[in-house]
């Protein structure tokens, strides 16, 4: 039997090859069939080497987003991809040279060009909160009642929803003063001040903070300079008694264990007893 590229290996061979390719017959049954003593990677050889003389030397593999790449491939990649095939099936039989990362992110851009961009009605913004206020999962969703959107999308599309349900956030004065506490006297991260404020997040928390309450509590900074009474009192209690925080904050009425700690770290430890 001829081997790829030999001198004697007939078009007749190659027609056939490629027919049983099309037919998506594996190299595998088509060597035990077909090829009886050619391997299978001789076989993949030979069909890769004719599907690029088919090409032709002026249309090679062309990348997502090159200049040279046309409709035909755009044509032919959304109809494998409607098809079922697998990425590796499609790379590996009309795309070779192609990874498989490379072909799904230009399907999915060119479906993405195909559906233009997202126009919601009334009635699927209604479906959407009431699916997931059911408990419905995004994935459940979109496979069931929104075909062809993402989890993400629909996912996004909810939070904004939600948004404007509510309105803009009214803050009560109680609200703010915890706000300010939390931050500026425990020294809590966003990420942990959200925890108080169910429903809101900490970018959200942060803008109201920097927004409305920084300069109100900048103003009343003053008061929580320490007195050189309280920088001696909790040196005696940290480096001589060896006190634990928690026994220490009983000592400064209106200061917290988490305020003592930063003003300690920063100012005084390492620092002689005054």
């Amino acid at each position: 039997m001829p081997k790829p590229n030999d001198s004697n290996y007939t078009p007749e061979h190659d027609q056939l090859l490629i027919e049983l390719r099309e037919k998506r017959l594996t190299y595998h049954e088509i060597a035990a069939k077909f090829f009886r003593g050619w391997s299978t990677a001789a076989l993949q050889e030979r069909y890769r080497f004719l599907q690029k003389e088919r090409a032709g030397p002026s249309e090679p593999a062309p990348k997502p987003g090159d200049s040279n790449y046309t409709p035909e491939h755009d044509q032919l990649l959304i109809e494998l991809g409607e098809k079922g095939l697998s990425w590796k099936q499609i790379a590996a039989e009309s795309f070779p040279g192609w990874t498989m990362l490379e072909l799904r992110d230009r399907y999915m851009l060119l479906q993405r060009e195909r559906a233009g961009p997202r126009v919601y009605t009334p009635e699927q913004n209604q479906l959407l909160i009431e699916l997931r206020e059911k408990g419905l999962s995004w994935k459940k969703i979109a496979a069931e009642s929104f075909p062809g959107w993402t989890m993400v999308e629909l996912r996004d599309r909810y939070k904004l929803l939600q948004k404007e349900r509510a309105g803009p956030t009214v803050y009560t004065p109680e609200q703010n003063q915890l706000i300010k506490k939390l931050r500026d006297e425990e020294y809590l991260l966003w990420g942990e001040i959200r925890k108080y404020f169910p429903g809101l997040t900490w970018a959200e928390l942060k803008d109201h903070y920097e927004t409305n309450l920084r300069e109100e509590t900048q103003k009343s900074r003053p008061l929580t300079v320490y007195t050189p009474e309280e920088d001696h009192l909790l040196i005696r209690l940290k480096e001589e008694e060896n006190l634990p925080w928690k026994e220490i904050a009983k000592r400064f009425p209106g200061r917290t264990q988490a305020a003592l700690q930063l003003h300690y770290s920063q100012k005084l430890k390492g620092r002689s007893r005054p």
